[in-house]
């Protein structure tokens, strides 16, 4: 359960008619909205239209249509018995424990998707949003490619074995100051990847970030339509107006402590 979302009408009932039908685990779709919530930016996150039971040997199919909400920690209901007979400790640092505990082996019981969005999520608050490049470059890709019981196919239809090969991707997240060279440095650098994907990797983490970010709030306001891009590149420290904000404060903060302000201050 999360701490700072918002349950819908009839939320719990659901789950518990759920939790009465014996499922192992039990995802609840959720839609996404912005941080106050007086905007709706995702009406549901899993595109399932009916609810959903997985027996036995459906494992693949769940994974398809669950692994992404499920990187969402609030959509995870599981038996306590479930829990606690499945190695967990080979997931601590991963920041996605839950996934590598539902997806590390088969469930021998069943599982239910409950397709209606049941749970408002806050989006952009998220306590590991300072590392956002790590934790959703790095660390999702890295235990999604973990898993034994699901094919590559599958797991392409989640996430890319290295997300910098896309070219889009990557320059979307340098757009919303998500991506640096720091990052480069640090991650894509000594990665087992190709000479190309690197030296793209190298040029995207250069890109004047202003300019970025303006590019790409073109192409998803009027091209790839999506209210979370707009949300995210209109939030970072590149979107225009913010950075002017922040060199205007800068320049009142010099000038507050008596020092000059020239015009590479600003």
């Amino acid at each position: 359960m999360s701490d700072d979302d918002i349950f819908k009408p009839g939320a719990i009932e659901d789950v518990l008619r759920g939790i009465a039908q014996g499922h192992d685990v039990i995802i609840v779709n959720a839609e996404v909205q912005n941080s106050e919530c007086t905007r709706l930016l995702m009406p549901k996150v899993a595109k399932i239209t009916e609810d959903r039971v997985y027996s036995p040997g459906e494992d693949e199919q769940f994974f398809i249509d669950a692994a992404n909400l499920l990187s969402y920690i609030g959509a995870t209901v599981v038996k306590k018995s479930f829990w606690q007979n499945r190695p967990r400790e080979p997931y601590y640092g991963t920041d996605f424990l839950h996934v590598g505990v539902i997806f590390q082996k088969p469930i021998e019981g069943t599982a239910l998707l409950i397709a209606k969005p049941l749970i408002s999520q806050r989006y952009g608050v998220a306590i590991w949003s300072p590392r956002r490049f790590e934790v959703s470059i790095v660390h999702w890709p890295s235990l999604i490619w973990s898993f034994h019981t699901v094919s590559e196919t599958a797991k392409r239809r989640i996430c890319l074995r290295y997300p910098w090969e896309s070219f889009r991707d990557l320059t979307y997240r340098r757009a919303t100051a998500a991506y640096t060279f720091q990052h480069f440095s640090k991650y894509v650098m000594p990665a087992k990847v190709s000479l190309y994907s690197k030296m793209m990797a190298l040029v995207i983490s250069l890109l004047p970030g202003v300019f970025t970010n303006l590019a790409a709030l073109i192409y998803y306001t009027q091209i790839k339509k999506s209210e979370i891009a707009i949300v995210d590149l209109k939030g970072c420290a590149f979107y225009p107006p913010n950075r002017y904000k922040r060199l205007m404060g800068t320049r009142v903060g010099l000038v507050k402590q008596g020092r000059p302000v020239r015009a590479r201050n600003v």
